[in-house]
């Protein structure tokens, strides 16, 4: 996790002033960290690695089958133990975060309040 920036970015929330952090999570390094944590979910959801090139993970994930090809793509170790609604909740939080791009609409901190379940982002 280190190497995507969110251990330091969790710092940061802790150790700086909210509104702070929220400033330095809307420039173009936390969008490509933000970026970087989309891939990084959809690689443990998938169990593939988007390095090796088998499968293009963004591409998937952002095309307009997706949603329809979602049990093709969760990885066979998972077996049958995972919450259905919980996986697609969090394959909704990498398509947002893999969309964001270089000018995300949210920060790290609301991401991670988000999987804590704690507040709602809204999906399109």
């Amino acid at each position: 996790l280190s190497n995507v920036g969110l251990l330091s970015s969790i710092e940061n929330y802790v150790t700086m002033p909210q509104a702070s952090c929220a400033e330095d999570c809307m420039n173009q390094n936390c969008g490509n960290i933000i970026f970087q944590l989309g891939v990084l979910i959809l690689e443990l959801i998938t169990g593939q690695s988007s390095e090796k090139g088998s499968t293009d993970l963004v591409q998937w994930i952002q095309g307009s089958r997706f949603g329809s090809s979602i049990q093709k793509m969760i990885d066979p170790d998972l077996g049958n133990s995972y919450d259905s609604r919980e996986l697609k909740n969090l394959l909704a939080v990498a398509r947002l975060c893999i969309k964001s791009g270089d000018k995300p609409k949210f920060s790290i901190p609301q991401i991670f309040r988000y999987l804590q379940k704690k507040v709602d982002i809204l999906c399109d």
